[in-house]
Protein backbone atom coordinates (compact mmCIF):
# COMPACT_ATOMS: atom_id res chain seq x y z
CA UNK A 1 0.00 0.00 0.00
CA UNK A 2 1.22 3.48 -0.85
CA UNK A 3 0.00 6.85 -2.10
CA UNK A 4 1.28 9.12 -4.84
CA UNK A 5 2.01 12.84 -4.83
CA UNK A 6 0.40 13.16 -8.27
CA UNK A 7 -3.04 12.23 -9.62
CA UNK A 8 -2.91 8.78 -11.22
CA UNK A 9 -4.80 7.13 -14.09
CA UNK A 10 -4.72 3.32 -14.18
CA UNK A 11 -5.59 1.48 -17.41
CA UNK A 12 -6.14 -2.29 -17.14
CA UNK A 13 -4.49 -3.81 -20.23
CA UNK A 14 -4.65 -7.56 -19.59
CA UNK A 15 -6.35 -9.84 -17.06
CA UNK A 16 -8.01 -8.42 -13.97
CA UNK A 17 -6.89 -6.74 -10.79
CA UNK A 18 -8.60 -5.91 -7.50
CA UNK A 19 -7.79 -2.43 -6.21
CA UNK A 20 -8.32 -1.16 -2.68
CA UNK A 21 -8.48 2.61 -2.14
CA UNK A 22 -8.61 4.62 1.06
CA UNK A 23 -9.56 8.25 1.49
CA UNK A 24 -6.75 10.39 2.94
CA UNK A 25 -6.79 9.71 6.67
CA UNK A 26 -6.39 12.51 9.25
CA UNK A 27 -5.43 9.89 11.89
CA UNK A 28 -2.15 9.26 10.06
CA UNK A 29 -1.54 12.81 8.76
CA UNK A 30 -2.75 12.36 5.19
CA UNK A 31 -5.36 15.12 4.94
CA UNK A 32 -3.06 17.74 3.45
CA UNK A 33 -0.08 16.86 1.30
CA UNK A 34 2.74 19.37 0.91
CA UNK A 35 3.45 20.95 -2.45
CA UNK A 36 5.44 18.57 -4.66
CA UNK A 37 8.56 20.69 -4.31
CA UNK A 38 8.28 21.10 -0.51
CA UNK A 39 10.42 18.40 1.11
CA UNK A 40 10.18 19.84 4.65
CA UNK A 41 6.94 18.10 5.66
CA UNK A 42 6.62 15.00 3.49
CA UNK A 43 4.45 12.32 5.15
CA UNK A 44 5.51 8.67 4.92
CA UNK A 45 4.15 7.07 1.75
CA UNK A 46 3.65 3.72 3.48
CA UNK A 47 1.56 4.97 6.42
CA UNK A 48 -1.33 2.54 7.03
CA UNK A 49 -4.78 4.20 7.00
CA UNK A 50 -7.20 3.49 9.84
CA UNK A 51 -10.31 3.62 7.60
CA UNK A 52 -12.05 0.84 5.65
CA UNK A 53 -11.01 0.78 1.97
CA UNK A 54 -13.23 0.86 -1.11
CA UNK A 55 -12.69 -2.12 -3.40
CA UNK A 56 -13.00 -2.32 -7.16
CA UNK A 57 -12.14 -5.11 -9.60
CA UNK A 58 -10.82 -3.86 -12.93
CA UNK A 59 -11.15 -5.83 -16.15
CA UNK A 60 -9.35 -5.29 -19.46
CA UNK A 61 -10.19 -1.83 -20.82
CA UNK A 62 -11.27 -0.34 -17.48
CA UNK A 63 -9.79 3.00 -16.36
CA UNK A 64 -9.42 4.11 -12.73
CA UNK A 65 -8.65 7.64 -11.51
CA UNK A 66 -6.86 7.90 -8.15
CA UNK A 67 -6.58 11.43 -6.74
CA UNK A 68 -3.31 12.70 -5.30
CA UNK A 69 -2.75 11.45 -1.76
CA UNK A 70 -5.25 8.56 -1.83
CA UNK A 71 -3.60 5.38 -0.47
CA UNK A 72 -4.10 2.35 -2.70
CA UNK A 73 -2.93 -1.17 -3.48
CA UNK A 74 -3.65 -3.78 -6.14
CA UNK A 75 -3.70 -7.57 -6.31
CA UNK A 76 -4.04 -9.81 -9.36
CA UNK A 77 -7.28 -11.81 -9.39
CA UNK A 78 -8.32 -15.03 -11.07
CA UNK A 79 -4.93 -16.72 -10.63
CA UNK A 80 -3.76 -15.45 -14.02
CA UNK A 81 -1.35 -12.81 -15.23
CA UNK A 82 -2.41 -9.18 -15.14
CA UNK A 83 -0.99 -6.01 -16.67
CA UNK A 84 -1.96 -2.41 -15.96
CA UNK A 85 -0.56 0.86 -17.26
CA UNK A 86 -0.08 3.78 -14.88
CA UNK A 87 -0.05 7.43 -15.95
CA UNK A 88 0.65 10.23 -13.51
CA UNK A 89 -1.03 13.57 -14.03
CA UNK A 90 0.90 16.59 -12.80
CA UNK A 91 -1.96 18.74 -11.55
CA UNK A 92 -1.73 22.46 -11.01
CA UNK A 93 -0.95 23.75 -7.55
CA UNK A 94 -4.08 25.76 -6.81
CA UNK A 95 -4.28 28.67 -4.40
CA UNK A 96 -7.66 29.49 -2.85
CA UNK A 97 -8.58 32.84 -1.38
CA UNK A 98 -11.72 33.74 0.53
CA UNK A 99 -12.94 37.21 -0.32
CA UNK A 100 -14.46 39.51 2.24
Amino acid sequence: MHFDYEDVLIIQVHGSKRWRLWAPDPAVGQMELPARNDHRTVPGKSTVPTQVPTGIEMQRGDVLYIPRGYPHMAETTGGNSSVHFTMTVMSQEFTWEVGS
